[in-house]
C-alpha cells in the first residue's frame, strides 16, 4: 500500500506548485536506479543525504512546499515508491571523496565496543 500511495502522491500537484511527475517524467525510466545511490553527499551543502532527505530537499527547494517531516506517512510513501523503481538493482553508493569522512565515522561506530558487555556491531 505504501508504494501505491507514493505513486499517487508523486502524480498529485500540490497547491501553487507542480507535481513530482512534472519534473520526473516517466519515473519508471528516469528514476530507475536512483535509490541505489543513497546515501550520498549533496554537492551544494556538503550534507550526507539519504533518499528521504533528497525527497524533502526537492519538495522544499524546488516545489516550494513545506517539508513532510521525518517519518511522516507521505514521506514514507514517496520513499517506498521511488525505492521500488530500483528494485532488483545492486547498490552503488559512493564511499570515497566527499563521502569518505561519513564512511569512516560509520565504520568507527560499527567497530566501537560499548555498553555493559563491551560489544560492538562488528562482533556479530
Amino acid at each position: 500500500f505504501w508504494v501505491e500511495q507514493g505513486q499517487e502522491l508523486f502524480s498529485r500537484k500540490p497547491e501553487a506548485s507542480q507535481a513530482c511527475s512534472q519534473c520526473h517524467a516517466e519515473p519508471e525510466r528516469s528514476l530507475r536506479g536512483a535509490a541505489t545511490h543513497y546515501p550520498r553527499v549533496d554537492a551544494g551543502t556538503g550534507q550526507l543525504l539519504n533518499l528521504e532527505g533528497r525527497i524533502e530537499q526537492c519538495r522544499v527547494e524546488r516545489q516550494k512546499q513545506p517539508a513532510f517531516g521525518y517519518e511522516s506517512g507521505e514521506l514514507l510513501a514517496l520513499t517506498a515508491y521511488v525505492a521500488s523503481l530500483s528494485r532488483g538493482l545492486p547498490m552503488d553508493v559512493e564511499t570515497r571523496g566527499p563521502a569518505q569522512p561519513f564512511y569512516d565515522a560509520g565504520r568507527a561506530f560499527f567497530e566501537r565496543r560499548q555498553g555493559q558487555l563491551n560489544l560492538s556491531c562488528k562482533q556479530c
